[in-house]
C-alpha cells in the first residue's frame, strides 16, 4: 500500500510515498488537474530531502579541505619567509654578525 504523510492539519498539500517508480508515475499522470471537492489537484514529484548523514560527511569533509589548505599554505610562507628573511627572529646586531659570516664563507669559495 501507499503511504501519505501530511505535513499539518488541514495542509493544503501531503505527500505520498509509492512502493515503485512506476506507481509514481501512474499516480502523477491520473491526479494532474484532477477535480476534487470543486478544485483542481495540482500534482508535483517532491525532491528527497538530504539524508542528514550525507550532509554532516559533506560539510566535514569541505572543513577539513579548507583546514588543509591553509595549514599548506601556512607551512609555504614560512618556508619563504625562511628564504628570503633567515633571520628575521634575530637581533638586528646578531643579524649583522651571522651576514658577515655568510659573506666572508661565500668570498672565501
Amino acid at each position: 500500500s501507499n503511504k501519505i504523510k501530511t505535513v499539518k492539519r488541514n495542509s493544503p498539500y501531503a505527500f505520498v510515498c509509492f512502493r515503485n517508480n512506476e506507481d509514481r508515475d501512474n499516480a502523477l499522470k491520473a491526479l494532474s488537474n484532477y477535480k476534487w471537492k470543486g478544485k483542481l489537484l495540482e500534482v508535483i514529484k517532491a525532491k528527497p530531502a538530504p539524508d542528514p548523514l550525507v550532509k554532516k560527511r559533506k560539510e566535514e569533509a569541505e572543513d577539513s579541505g579548507v583546514n588543509k589548505k591553509s595549514k599548506t599554505d601556512v607551512a609555504s610562507k614560512d618556508k619563504l619567509k625562511s628564504s628570503t628573511t633567515p633571520y628575521r627572529n634575530v637581533e638586528y646586531n646578531e643579524q649583522l654578525r651571522l651576514k658577515q659570516e655568510d659573506i666572508k664563507t661565500v668570498l672565501k669559495d
